[in-house]
């Protein structure tokens, strides 16, 4: 790693968050596969315990969210591996996002079950800035979540009567109009339920949680339903998911308005157009 300058490990780390393979940067900036693989575990580790560190927010709307992922081989395939994998087959990340400024600051990865949903609540929870040890926040946050059950419970464990609570639980058709089954379950609407507290029902939808999931998809290629680049140890996968979750917030640029980025020949041009 001391062989690689500053500017060279930025690019490197660069293109590895915009979904650039391992084997493609080590193609394109002329390093050894090793140079990158030790770069991206020292950047992972560095991101998770950035994640850990943060602490002391006031948010007042929190959306979460899960999103799909797997470790070493599919569910379905896990019992016919060869070289079994600690931690293989369907792994979740939860995904805790400010509706306000769509930082996403804190992530979990497990399943679908009540122990994981209330540890992904109790670090999200941790995360929040309080008036005194065990007492109420600063801000009283409010909690918007999907249909999964398991959220009701852990909710209410961890936050009690400090938070409100809103689910956005999503109504899917199984039939299509012929009364044909449909290979994919289809939206068809949704319902907005105060689960606790006070929400006003336009606050209860998970739209900029799921924007953030698709950015994490579509940025990492790890999280693809169907791929060949899936996460080898679960190791990787909390590192890959660490790097991605942080750049996507803190190492993110202001996009340009178009109107920024036209040049002035250009501008020049429409605004004689526009006032001919």
């Amino acid at each position: 790693m001391a062989k690689l300058d500053r500017r060279t490990r930025r690019q490197i780390l660069a293109s590895l968050c915009e979904g650039v393979s391992i084997r493609s940067c080590e193609r394109i900036f002329d390093v050894e596969q090793n140079s990158v693989a030790k770069l991206l575990a020292d950047a992972g580790d560095m991101a998770i315990t950035l994640m850990k560190r943060t602490k002391g927010l006031m948010v007042e709307t929190i959306q979460a969210d899960e999103l799909y992922s797997f470790v070493g081989a599919k569910q379905v395939n896990v019992d016919r591996m060869t070289v079994p994998v600690e931690g293989a087959g369907t792994v979740w990340g939860y995904l805790a996002v400010c509706a306000k400024s769509k930082l996403i600051f804190n992530y979990h990865l497990g399943d679908r079950s009540y122990p994981h949903a209330r540890a992904f609540m109790q670090s999200t929870a941790d995360k929040l800035l309080r008036e005194n040890a065990g007492g109420p926040f600063v801000v009283r946050p409010k909690i918007i979540t999907d249909g999964l059950t398991s959220y009701v419970d852990a909710v209410g464990d961890v936050f009690g009567s400090y938070a409100d609570h809103g689910v956005y639980k999503k109504r899917y058709q199984t039939k299509g109009k012929d009364g044909q089954t449909l290979q994919r379950k289809r939206c068809v609407g949704a319902d907005r339920i105060v689960q606790s507290g006070e929400i006003d029902e336009t606050d209860i939808h998970t739209a900029f949680v799921e924007r953030q999931n698709l950015n994490v998809r579509m940025k990492n290629r790890r999280f693809g339903r169907r791929t060949n680049a899936f996460s080898k140890s679960a190791e990787h996968h909390e590192r890959r998911s660490s790097i991605r979750t942080t750049a996507s917030c803190r190492l993110r640029s202001a996009r340009p308005t178009r109107r920024a980025s036209l040049s002035k020949t250009r501008r020049a041009t429409l605004c004689r157009g526009s006032s001919a």
